[in-house]
């Protein structure tokens, strides 16, 4: 339970672009669409843009309490989510004090269209939460109100191993393949994408970004 004395709280939205990554057209950089929430003052409610999730009370652009710096939370939602599928959650830790960013994860989120390499190429999710932490700490409403050293890491499903990621666990295609042969497993999508795994071939021989990012596949991505 949270105290009745805990503060209100607000949302805002925004979006930019991780210039050391392509998107998956590769026809620009990455973008990062993000939804924050964060404690406020006595604020006048906002009409929050229309969404399949219900949200609680909260306030749309009010201005953050006070200086800080608050702890940050980063959460990233499962494979096909959004960022407001994890409000209920990002709602309860804004008013403990935090300030709670979560992005979108490009090709991978009900936002957009979905598309085969956000849903194979899963490690590009920890990159997207060290960019949005990166850039929300020196631009934008919360520059010089967080405490980057006291971040954590929640996700839902897909977001779990994100934050797994994050905390130093490395992902390898190879071991994933091997597990699938022994126990005689195909590879599929997901239902979000079912298909997503049979457009391999094609995307190795046709996307640049694709190939590039299974080429990382394997990298450290701790954020510490």
């Amino acid at each position: 339970m949270f105290s009745q004395n805990a503060p209100n709280v607000g949302t805002t939205f925004g979006q930019l672009h991780d210039e050391n990554r392509p998107n998956w057209q590769n026809s620009g950089p990455r973008p990062i669409a993000w939804q924050a929430w964060y404690p406020v003052n006595g604020a006048q409610s906002h009409p929050l843009p229309a969404s399949f999730f219900q949200s609680e009370d909260v306030h749309l652009d009010a201005p953050l309490a006070g200086q800080g710096p608050y702890p940050v939370v980063m959460l990233s939602h499962g494979t096909g989510g959004t960022a407001a599928s994890l409000s209920w959650l990002a709602v309860g830790l804004a008013r403990t004090g935090c300030v709670v960013l979560a992005p979108n994860h490009h090709g991978n989120t009900g936002t957009e269209p979905f598309m085969a390499e956000g849903f194979l190429c899963w490690w590009e999710r920890a990159l997207d939460i060290s960019a949005l932490l990166t850039a929300a700490a020196h631009s934008g409403p919360f520059a010089g109100h967080l405490k980057t050293d006291d971040a954590t890491a929640i996700g839902f499903s897909l977001g779990g191993y994100t934050a797994l990621t994050l905390m130093g666990a490395r992902t390898s295609l190879l071991a994933f393949n091997a597990w699938l042969r022994e126990t005689g497993q195909s590879l599929q999508g997901p239902r979000e994408f079912p298909d997503a795994a049979a457009r391999i071939p094609d995307l190795r021989a046709g996307s640049k970004a694709f190939r590039d990012s299974q080429a990382r596949h394997g990298d450290d991505y701790t954020d510490t």
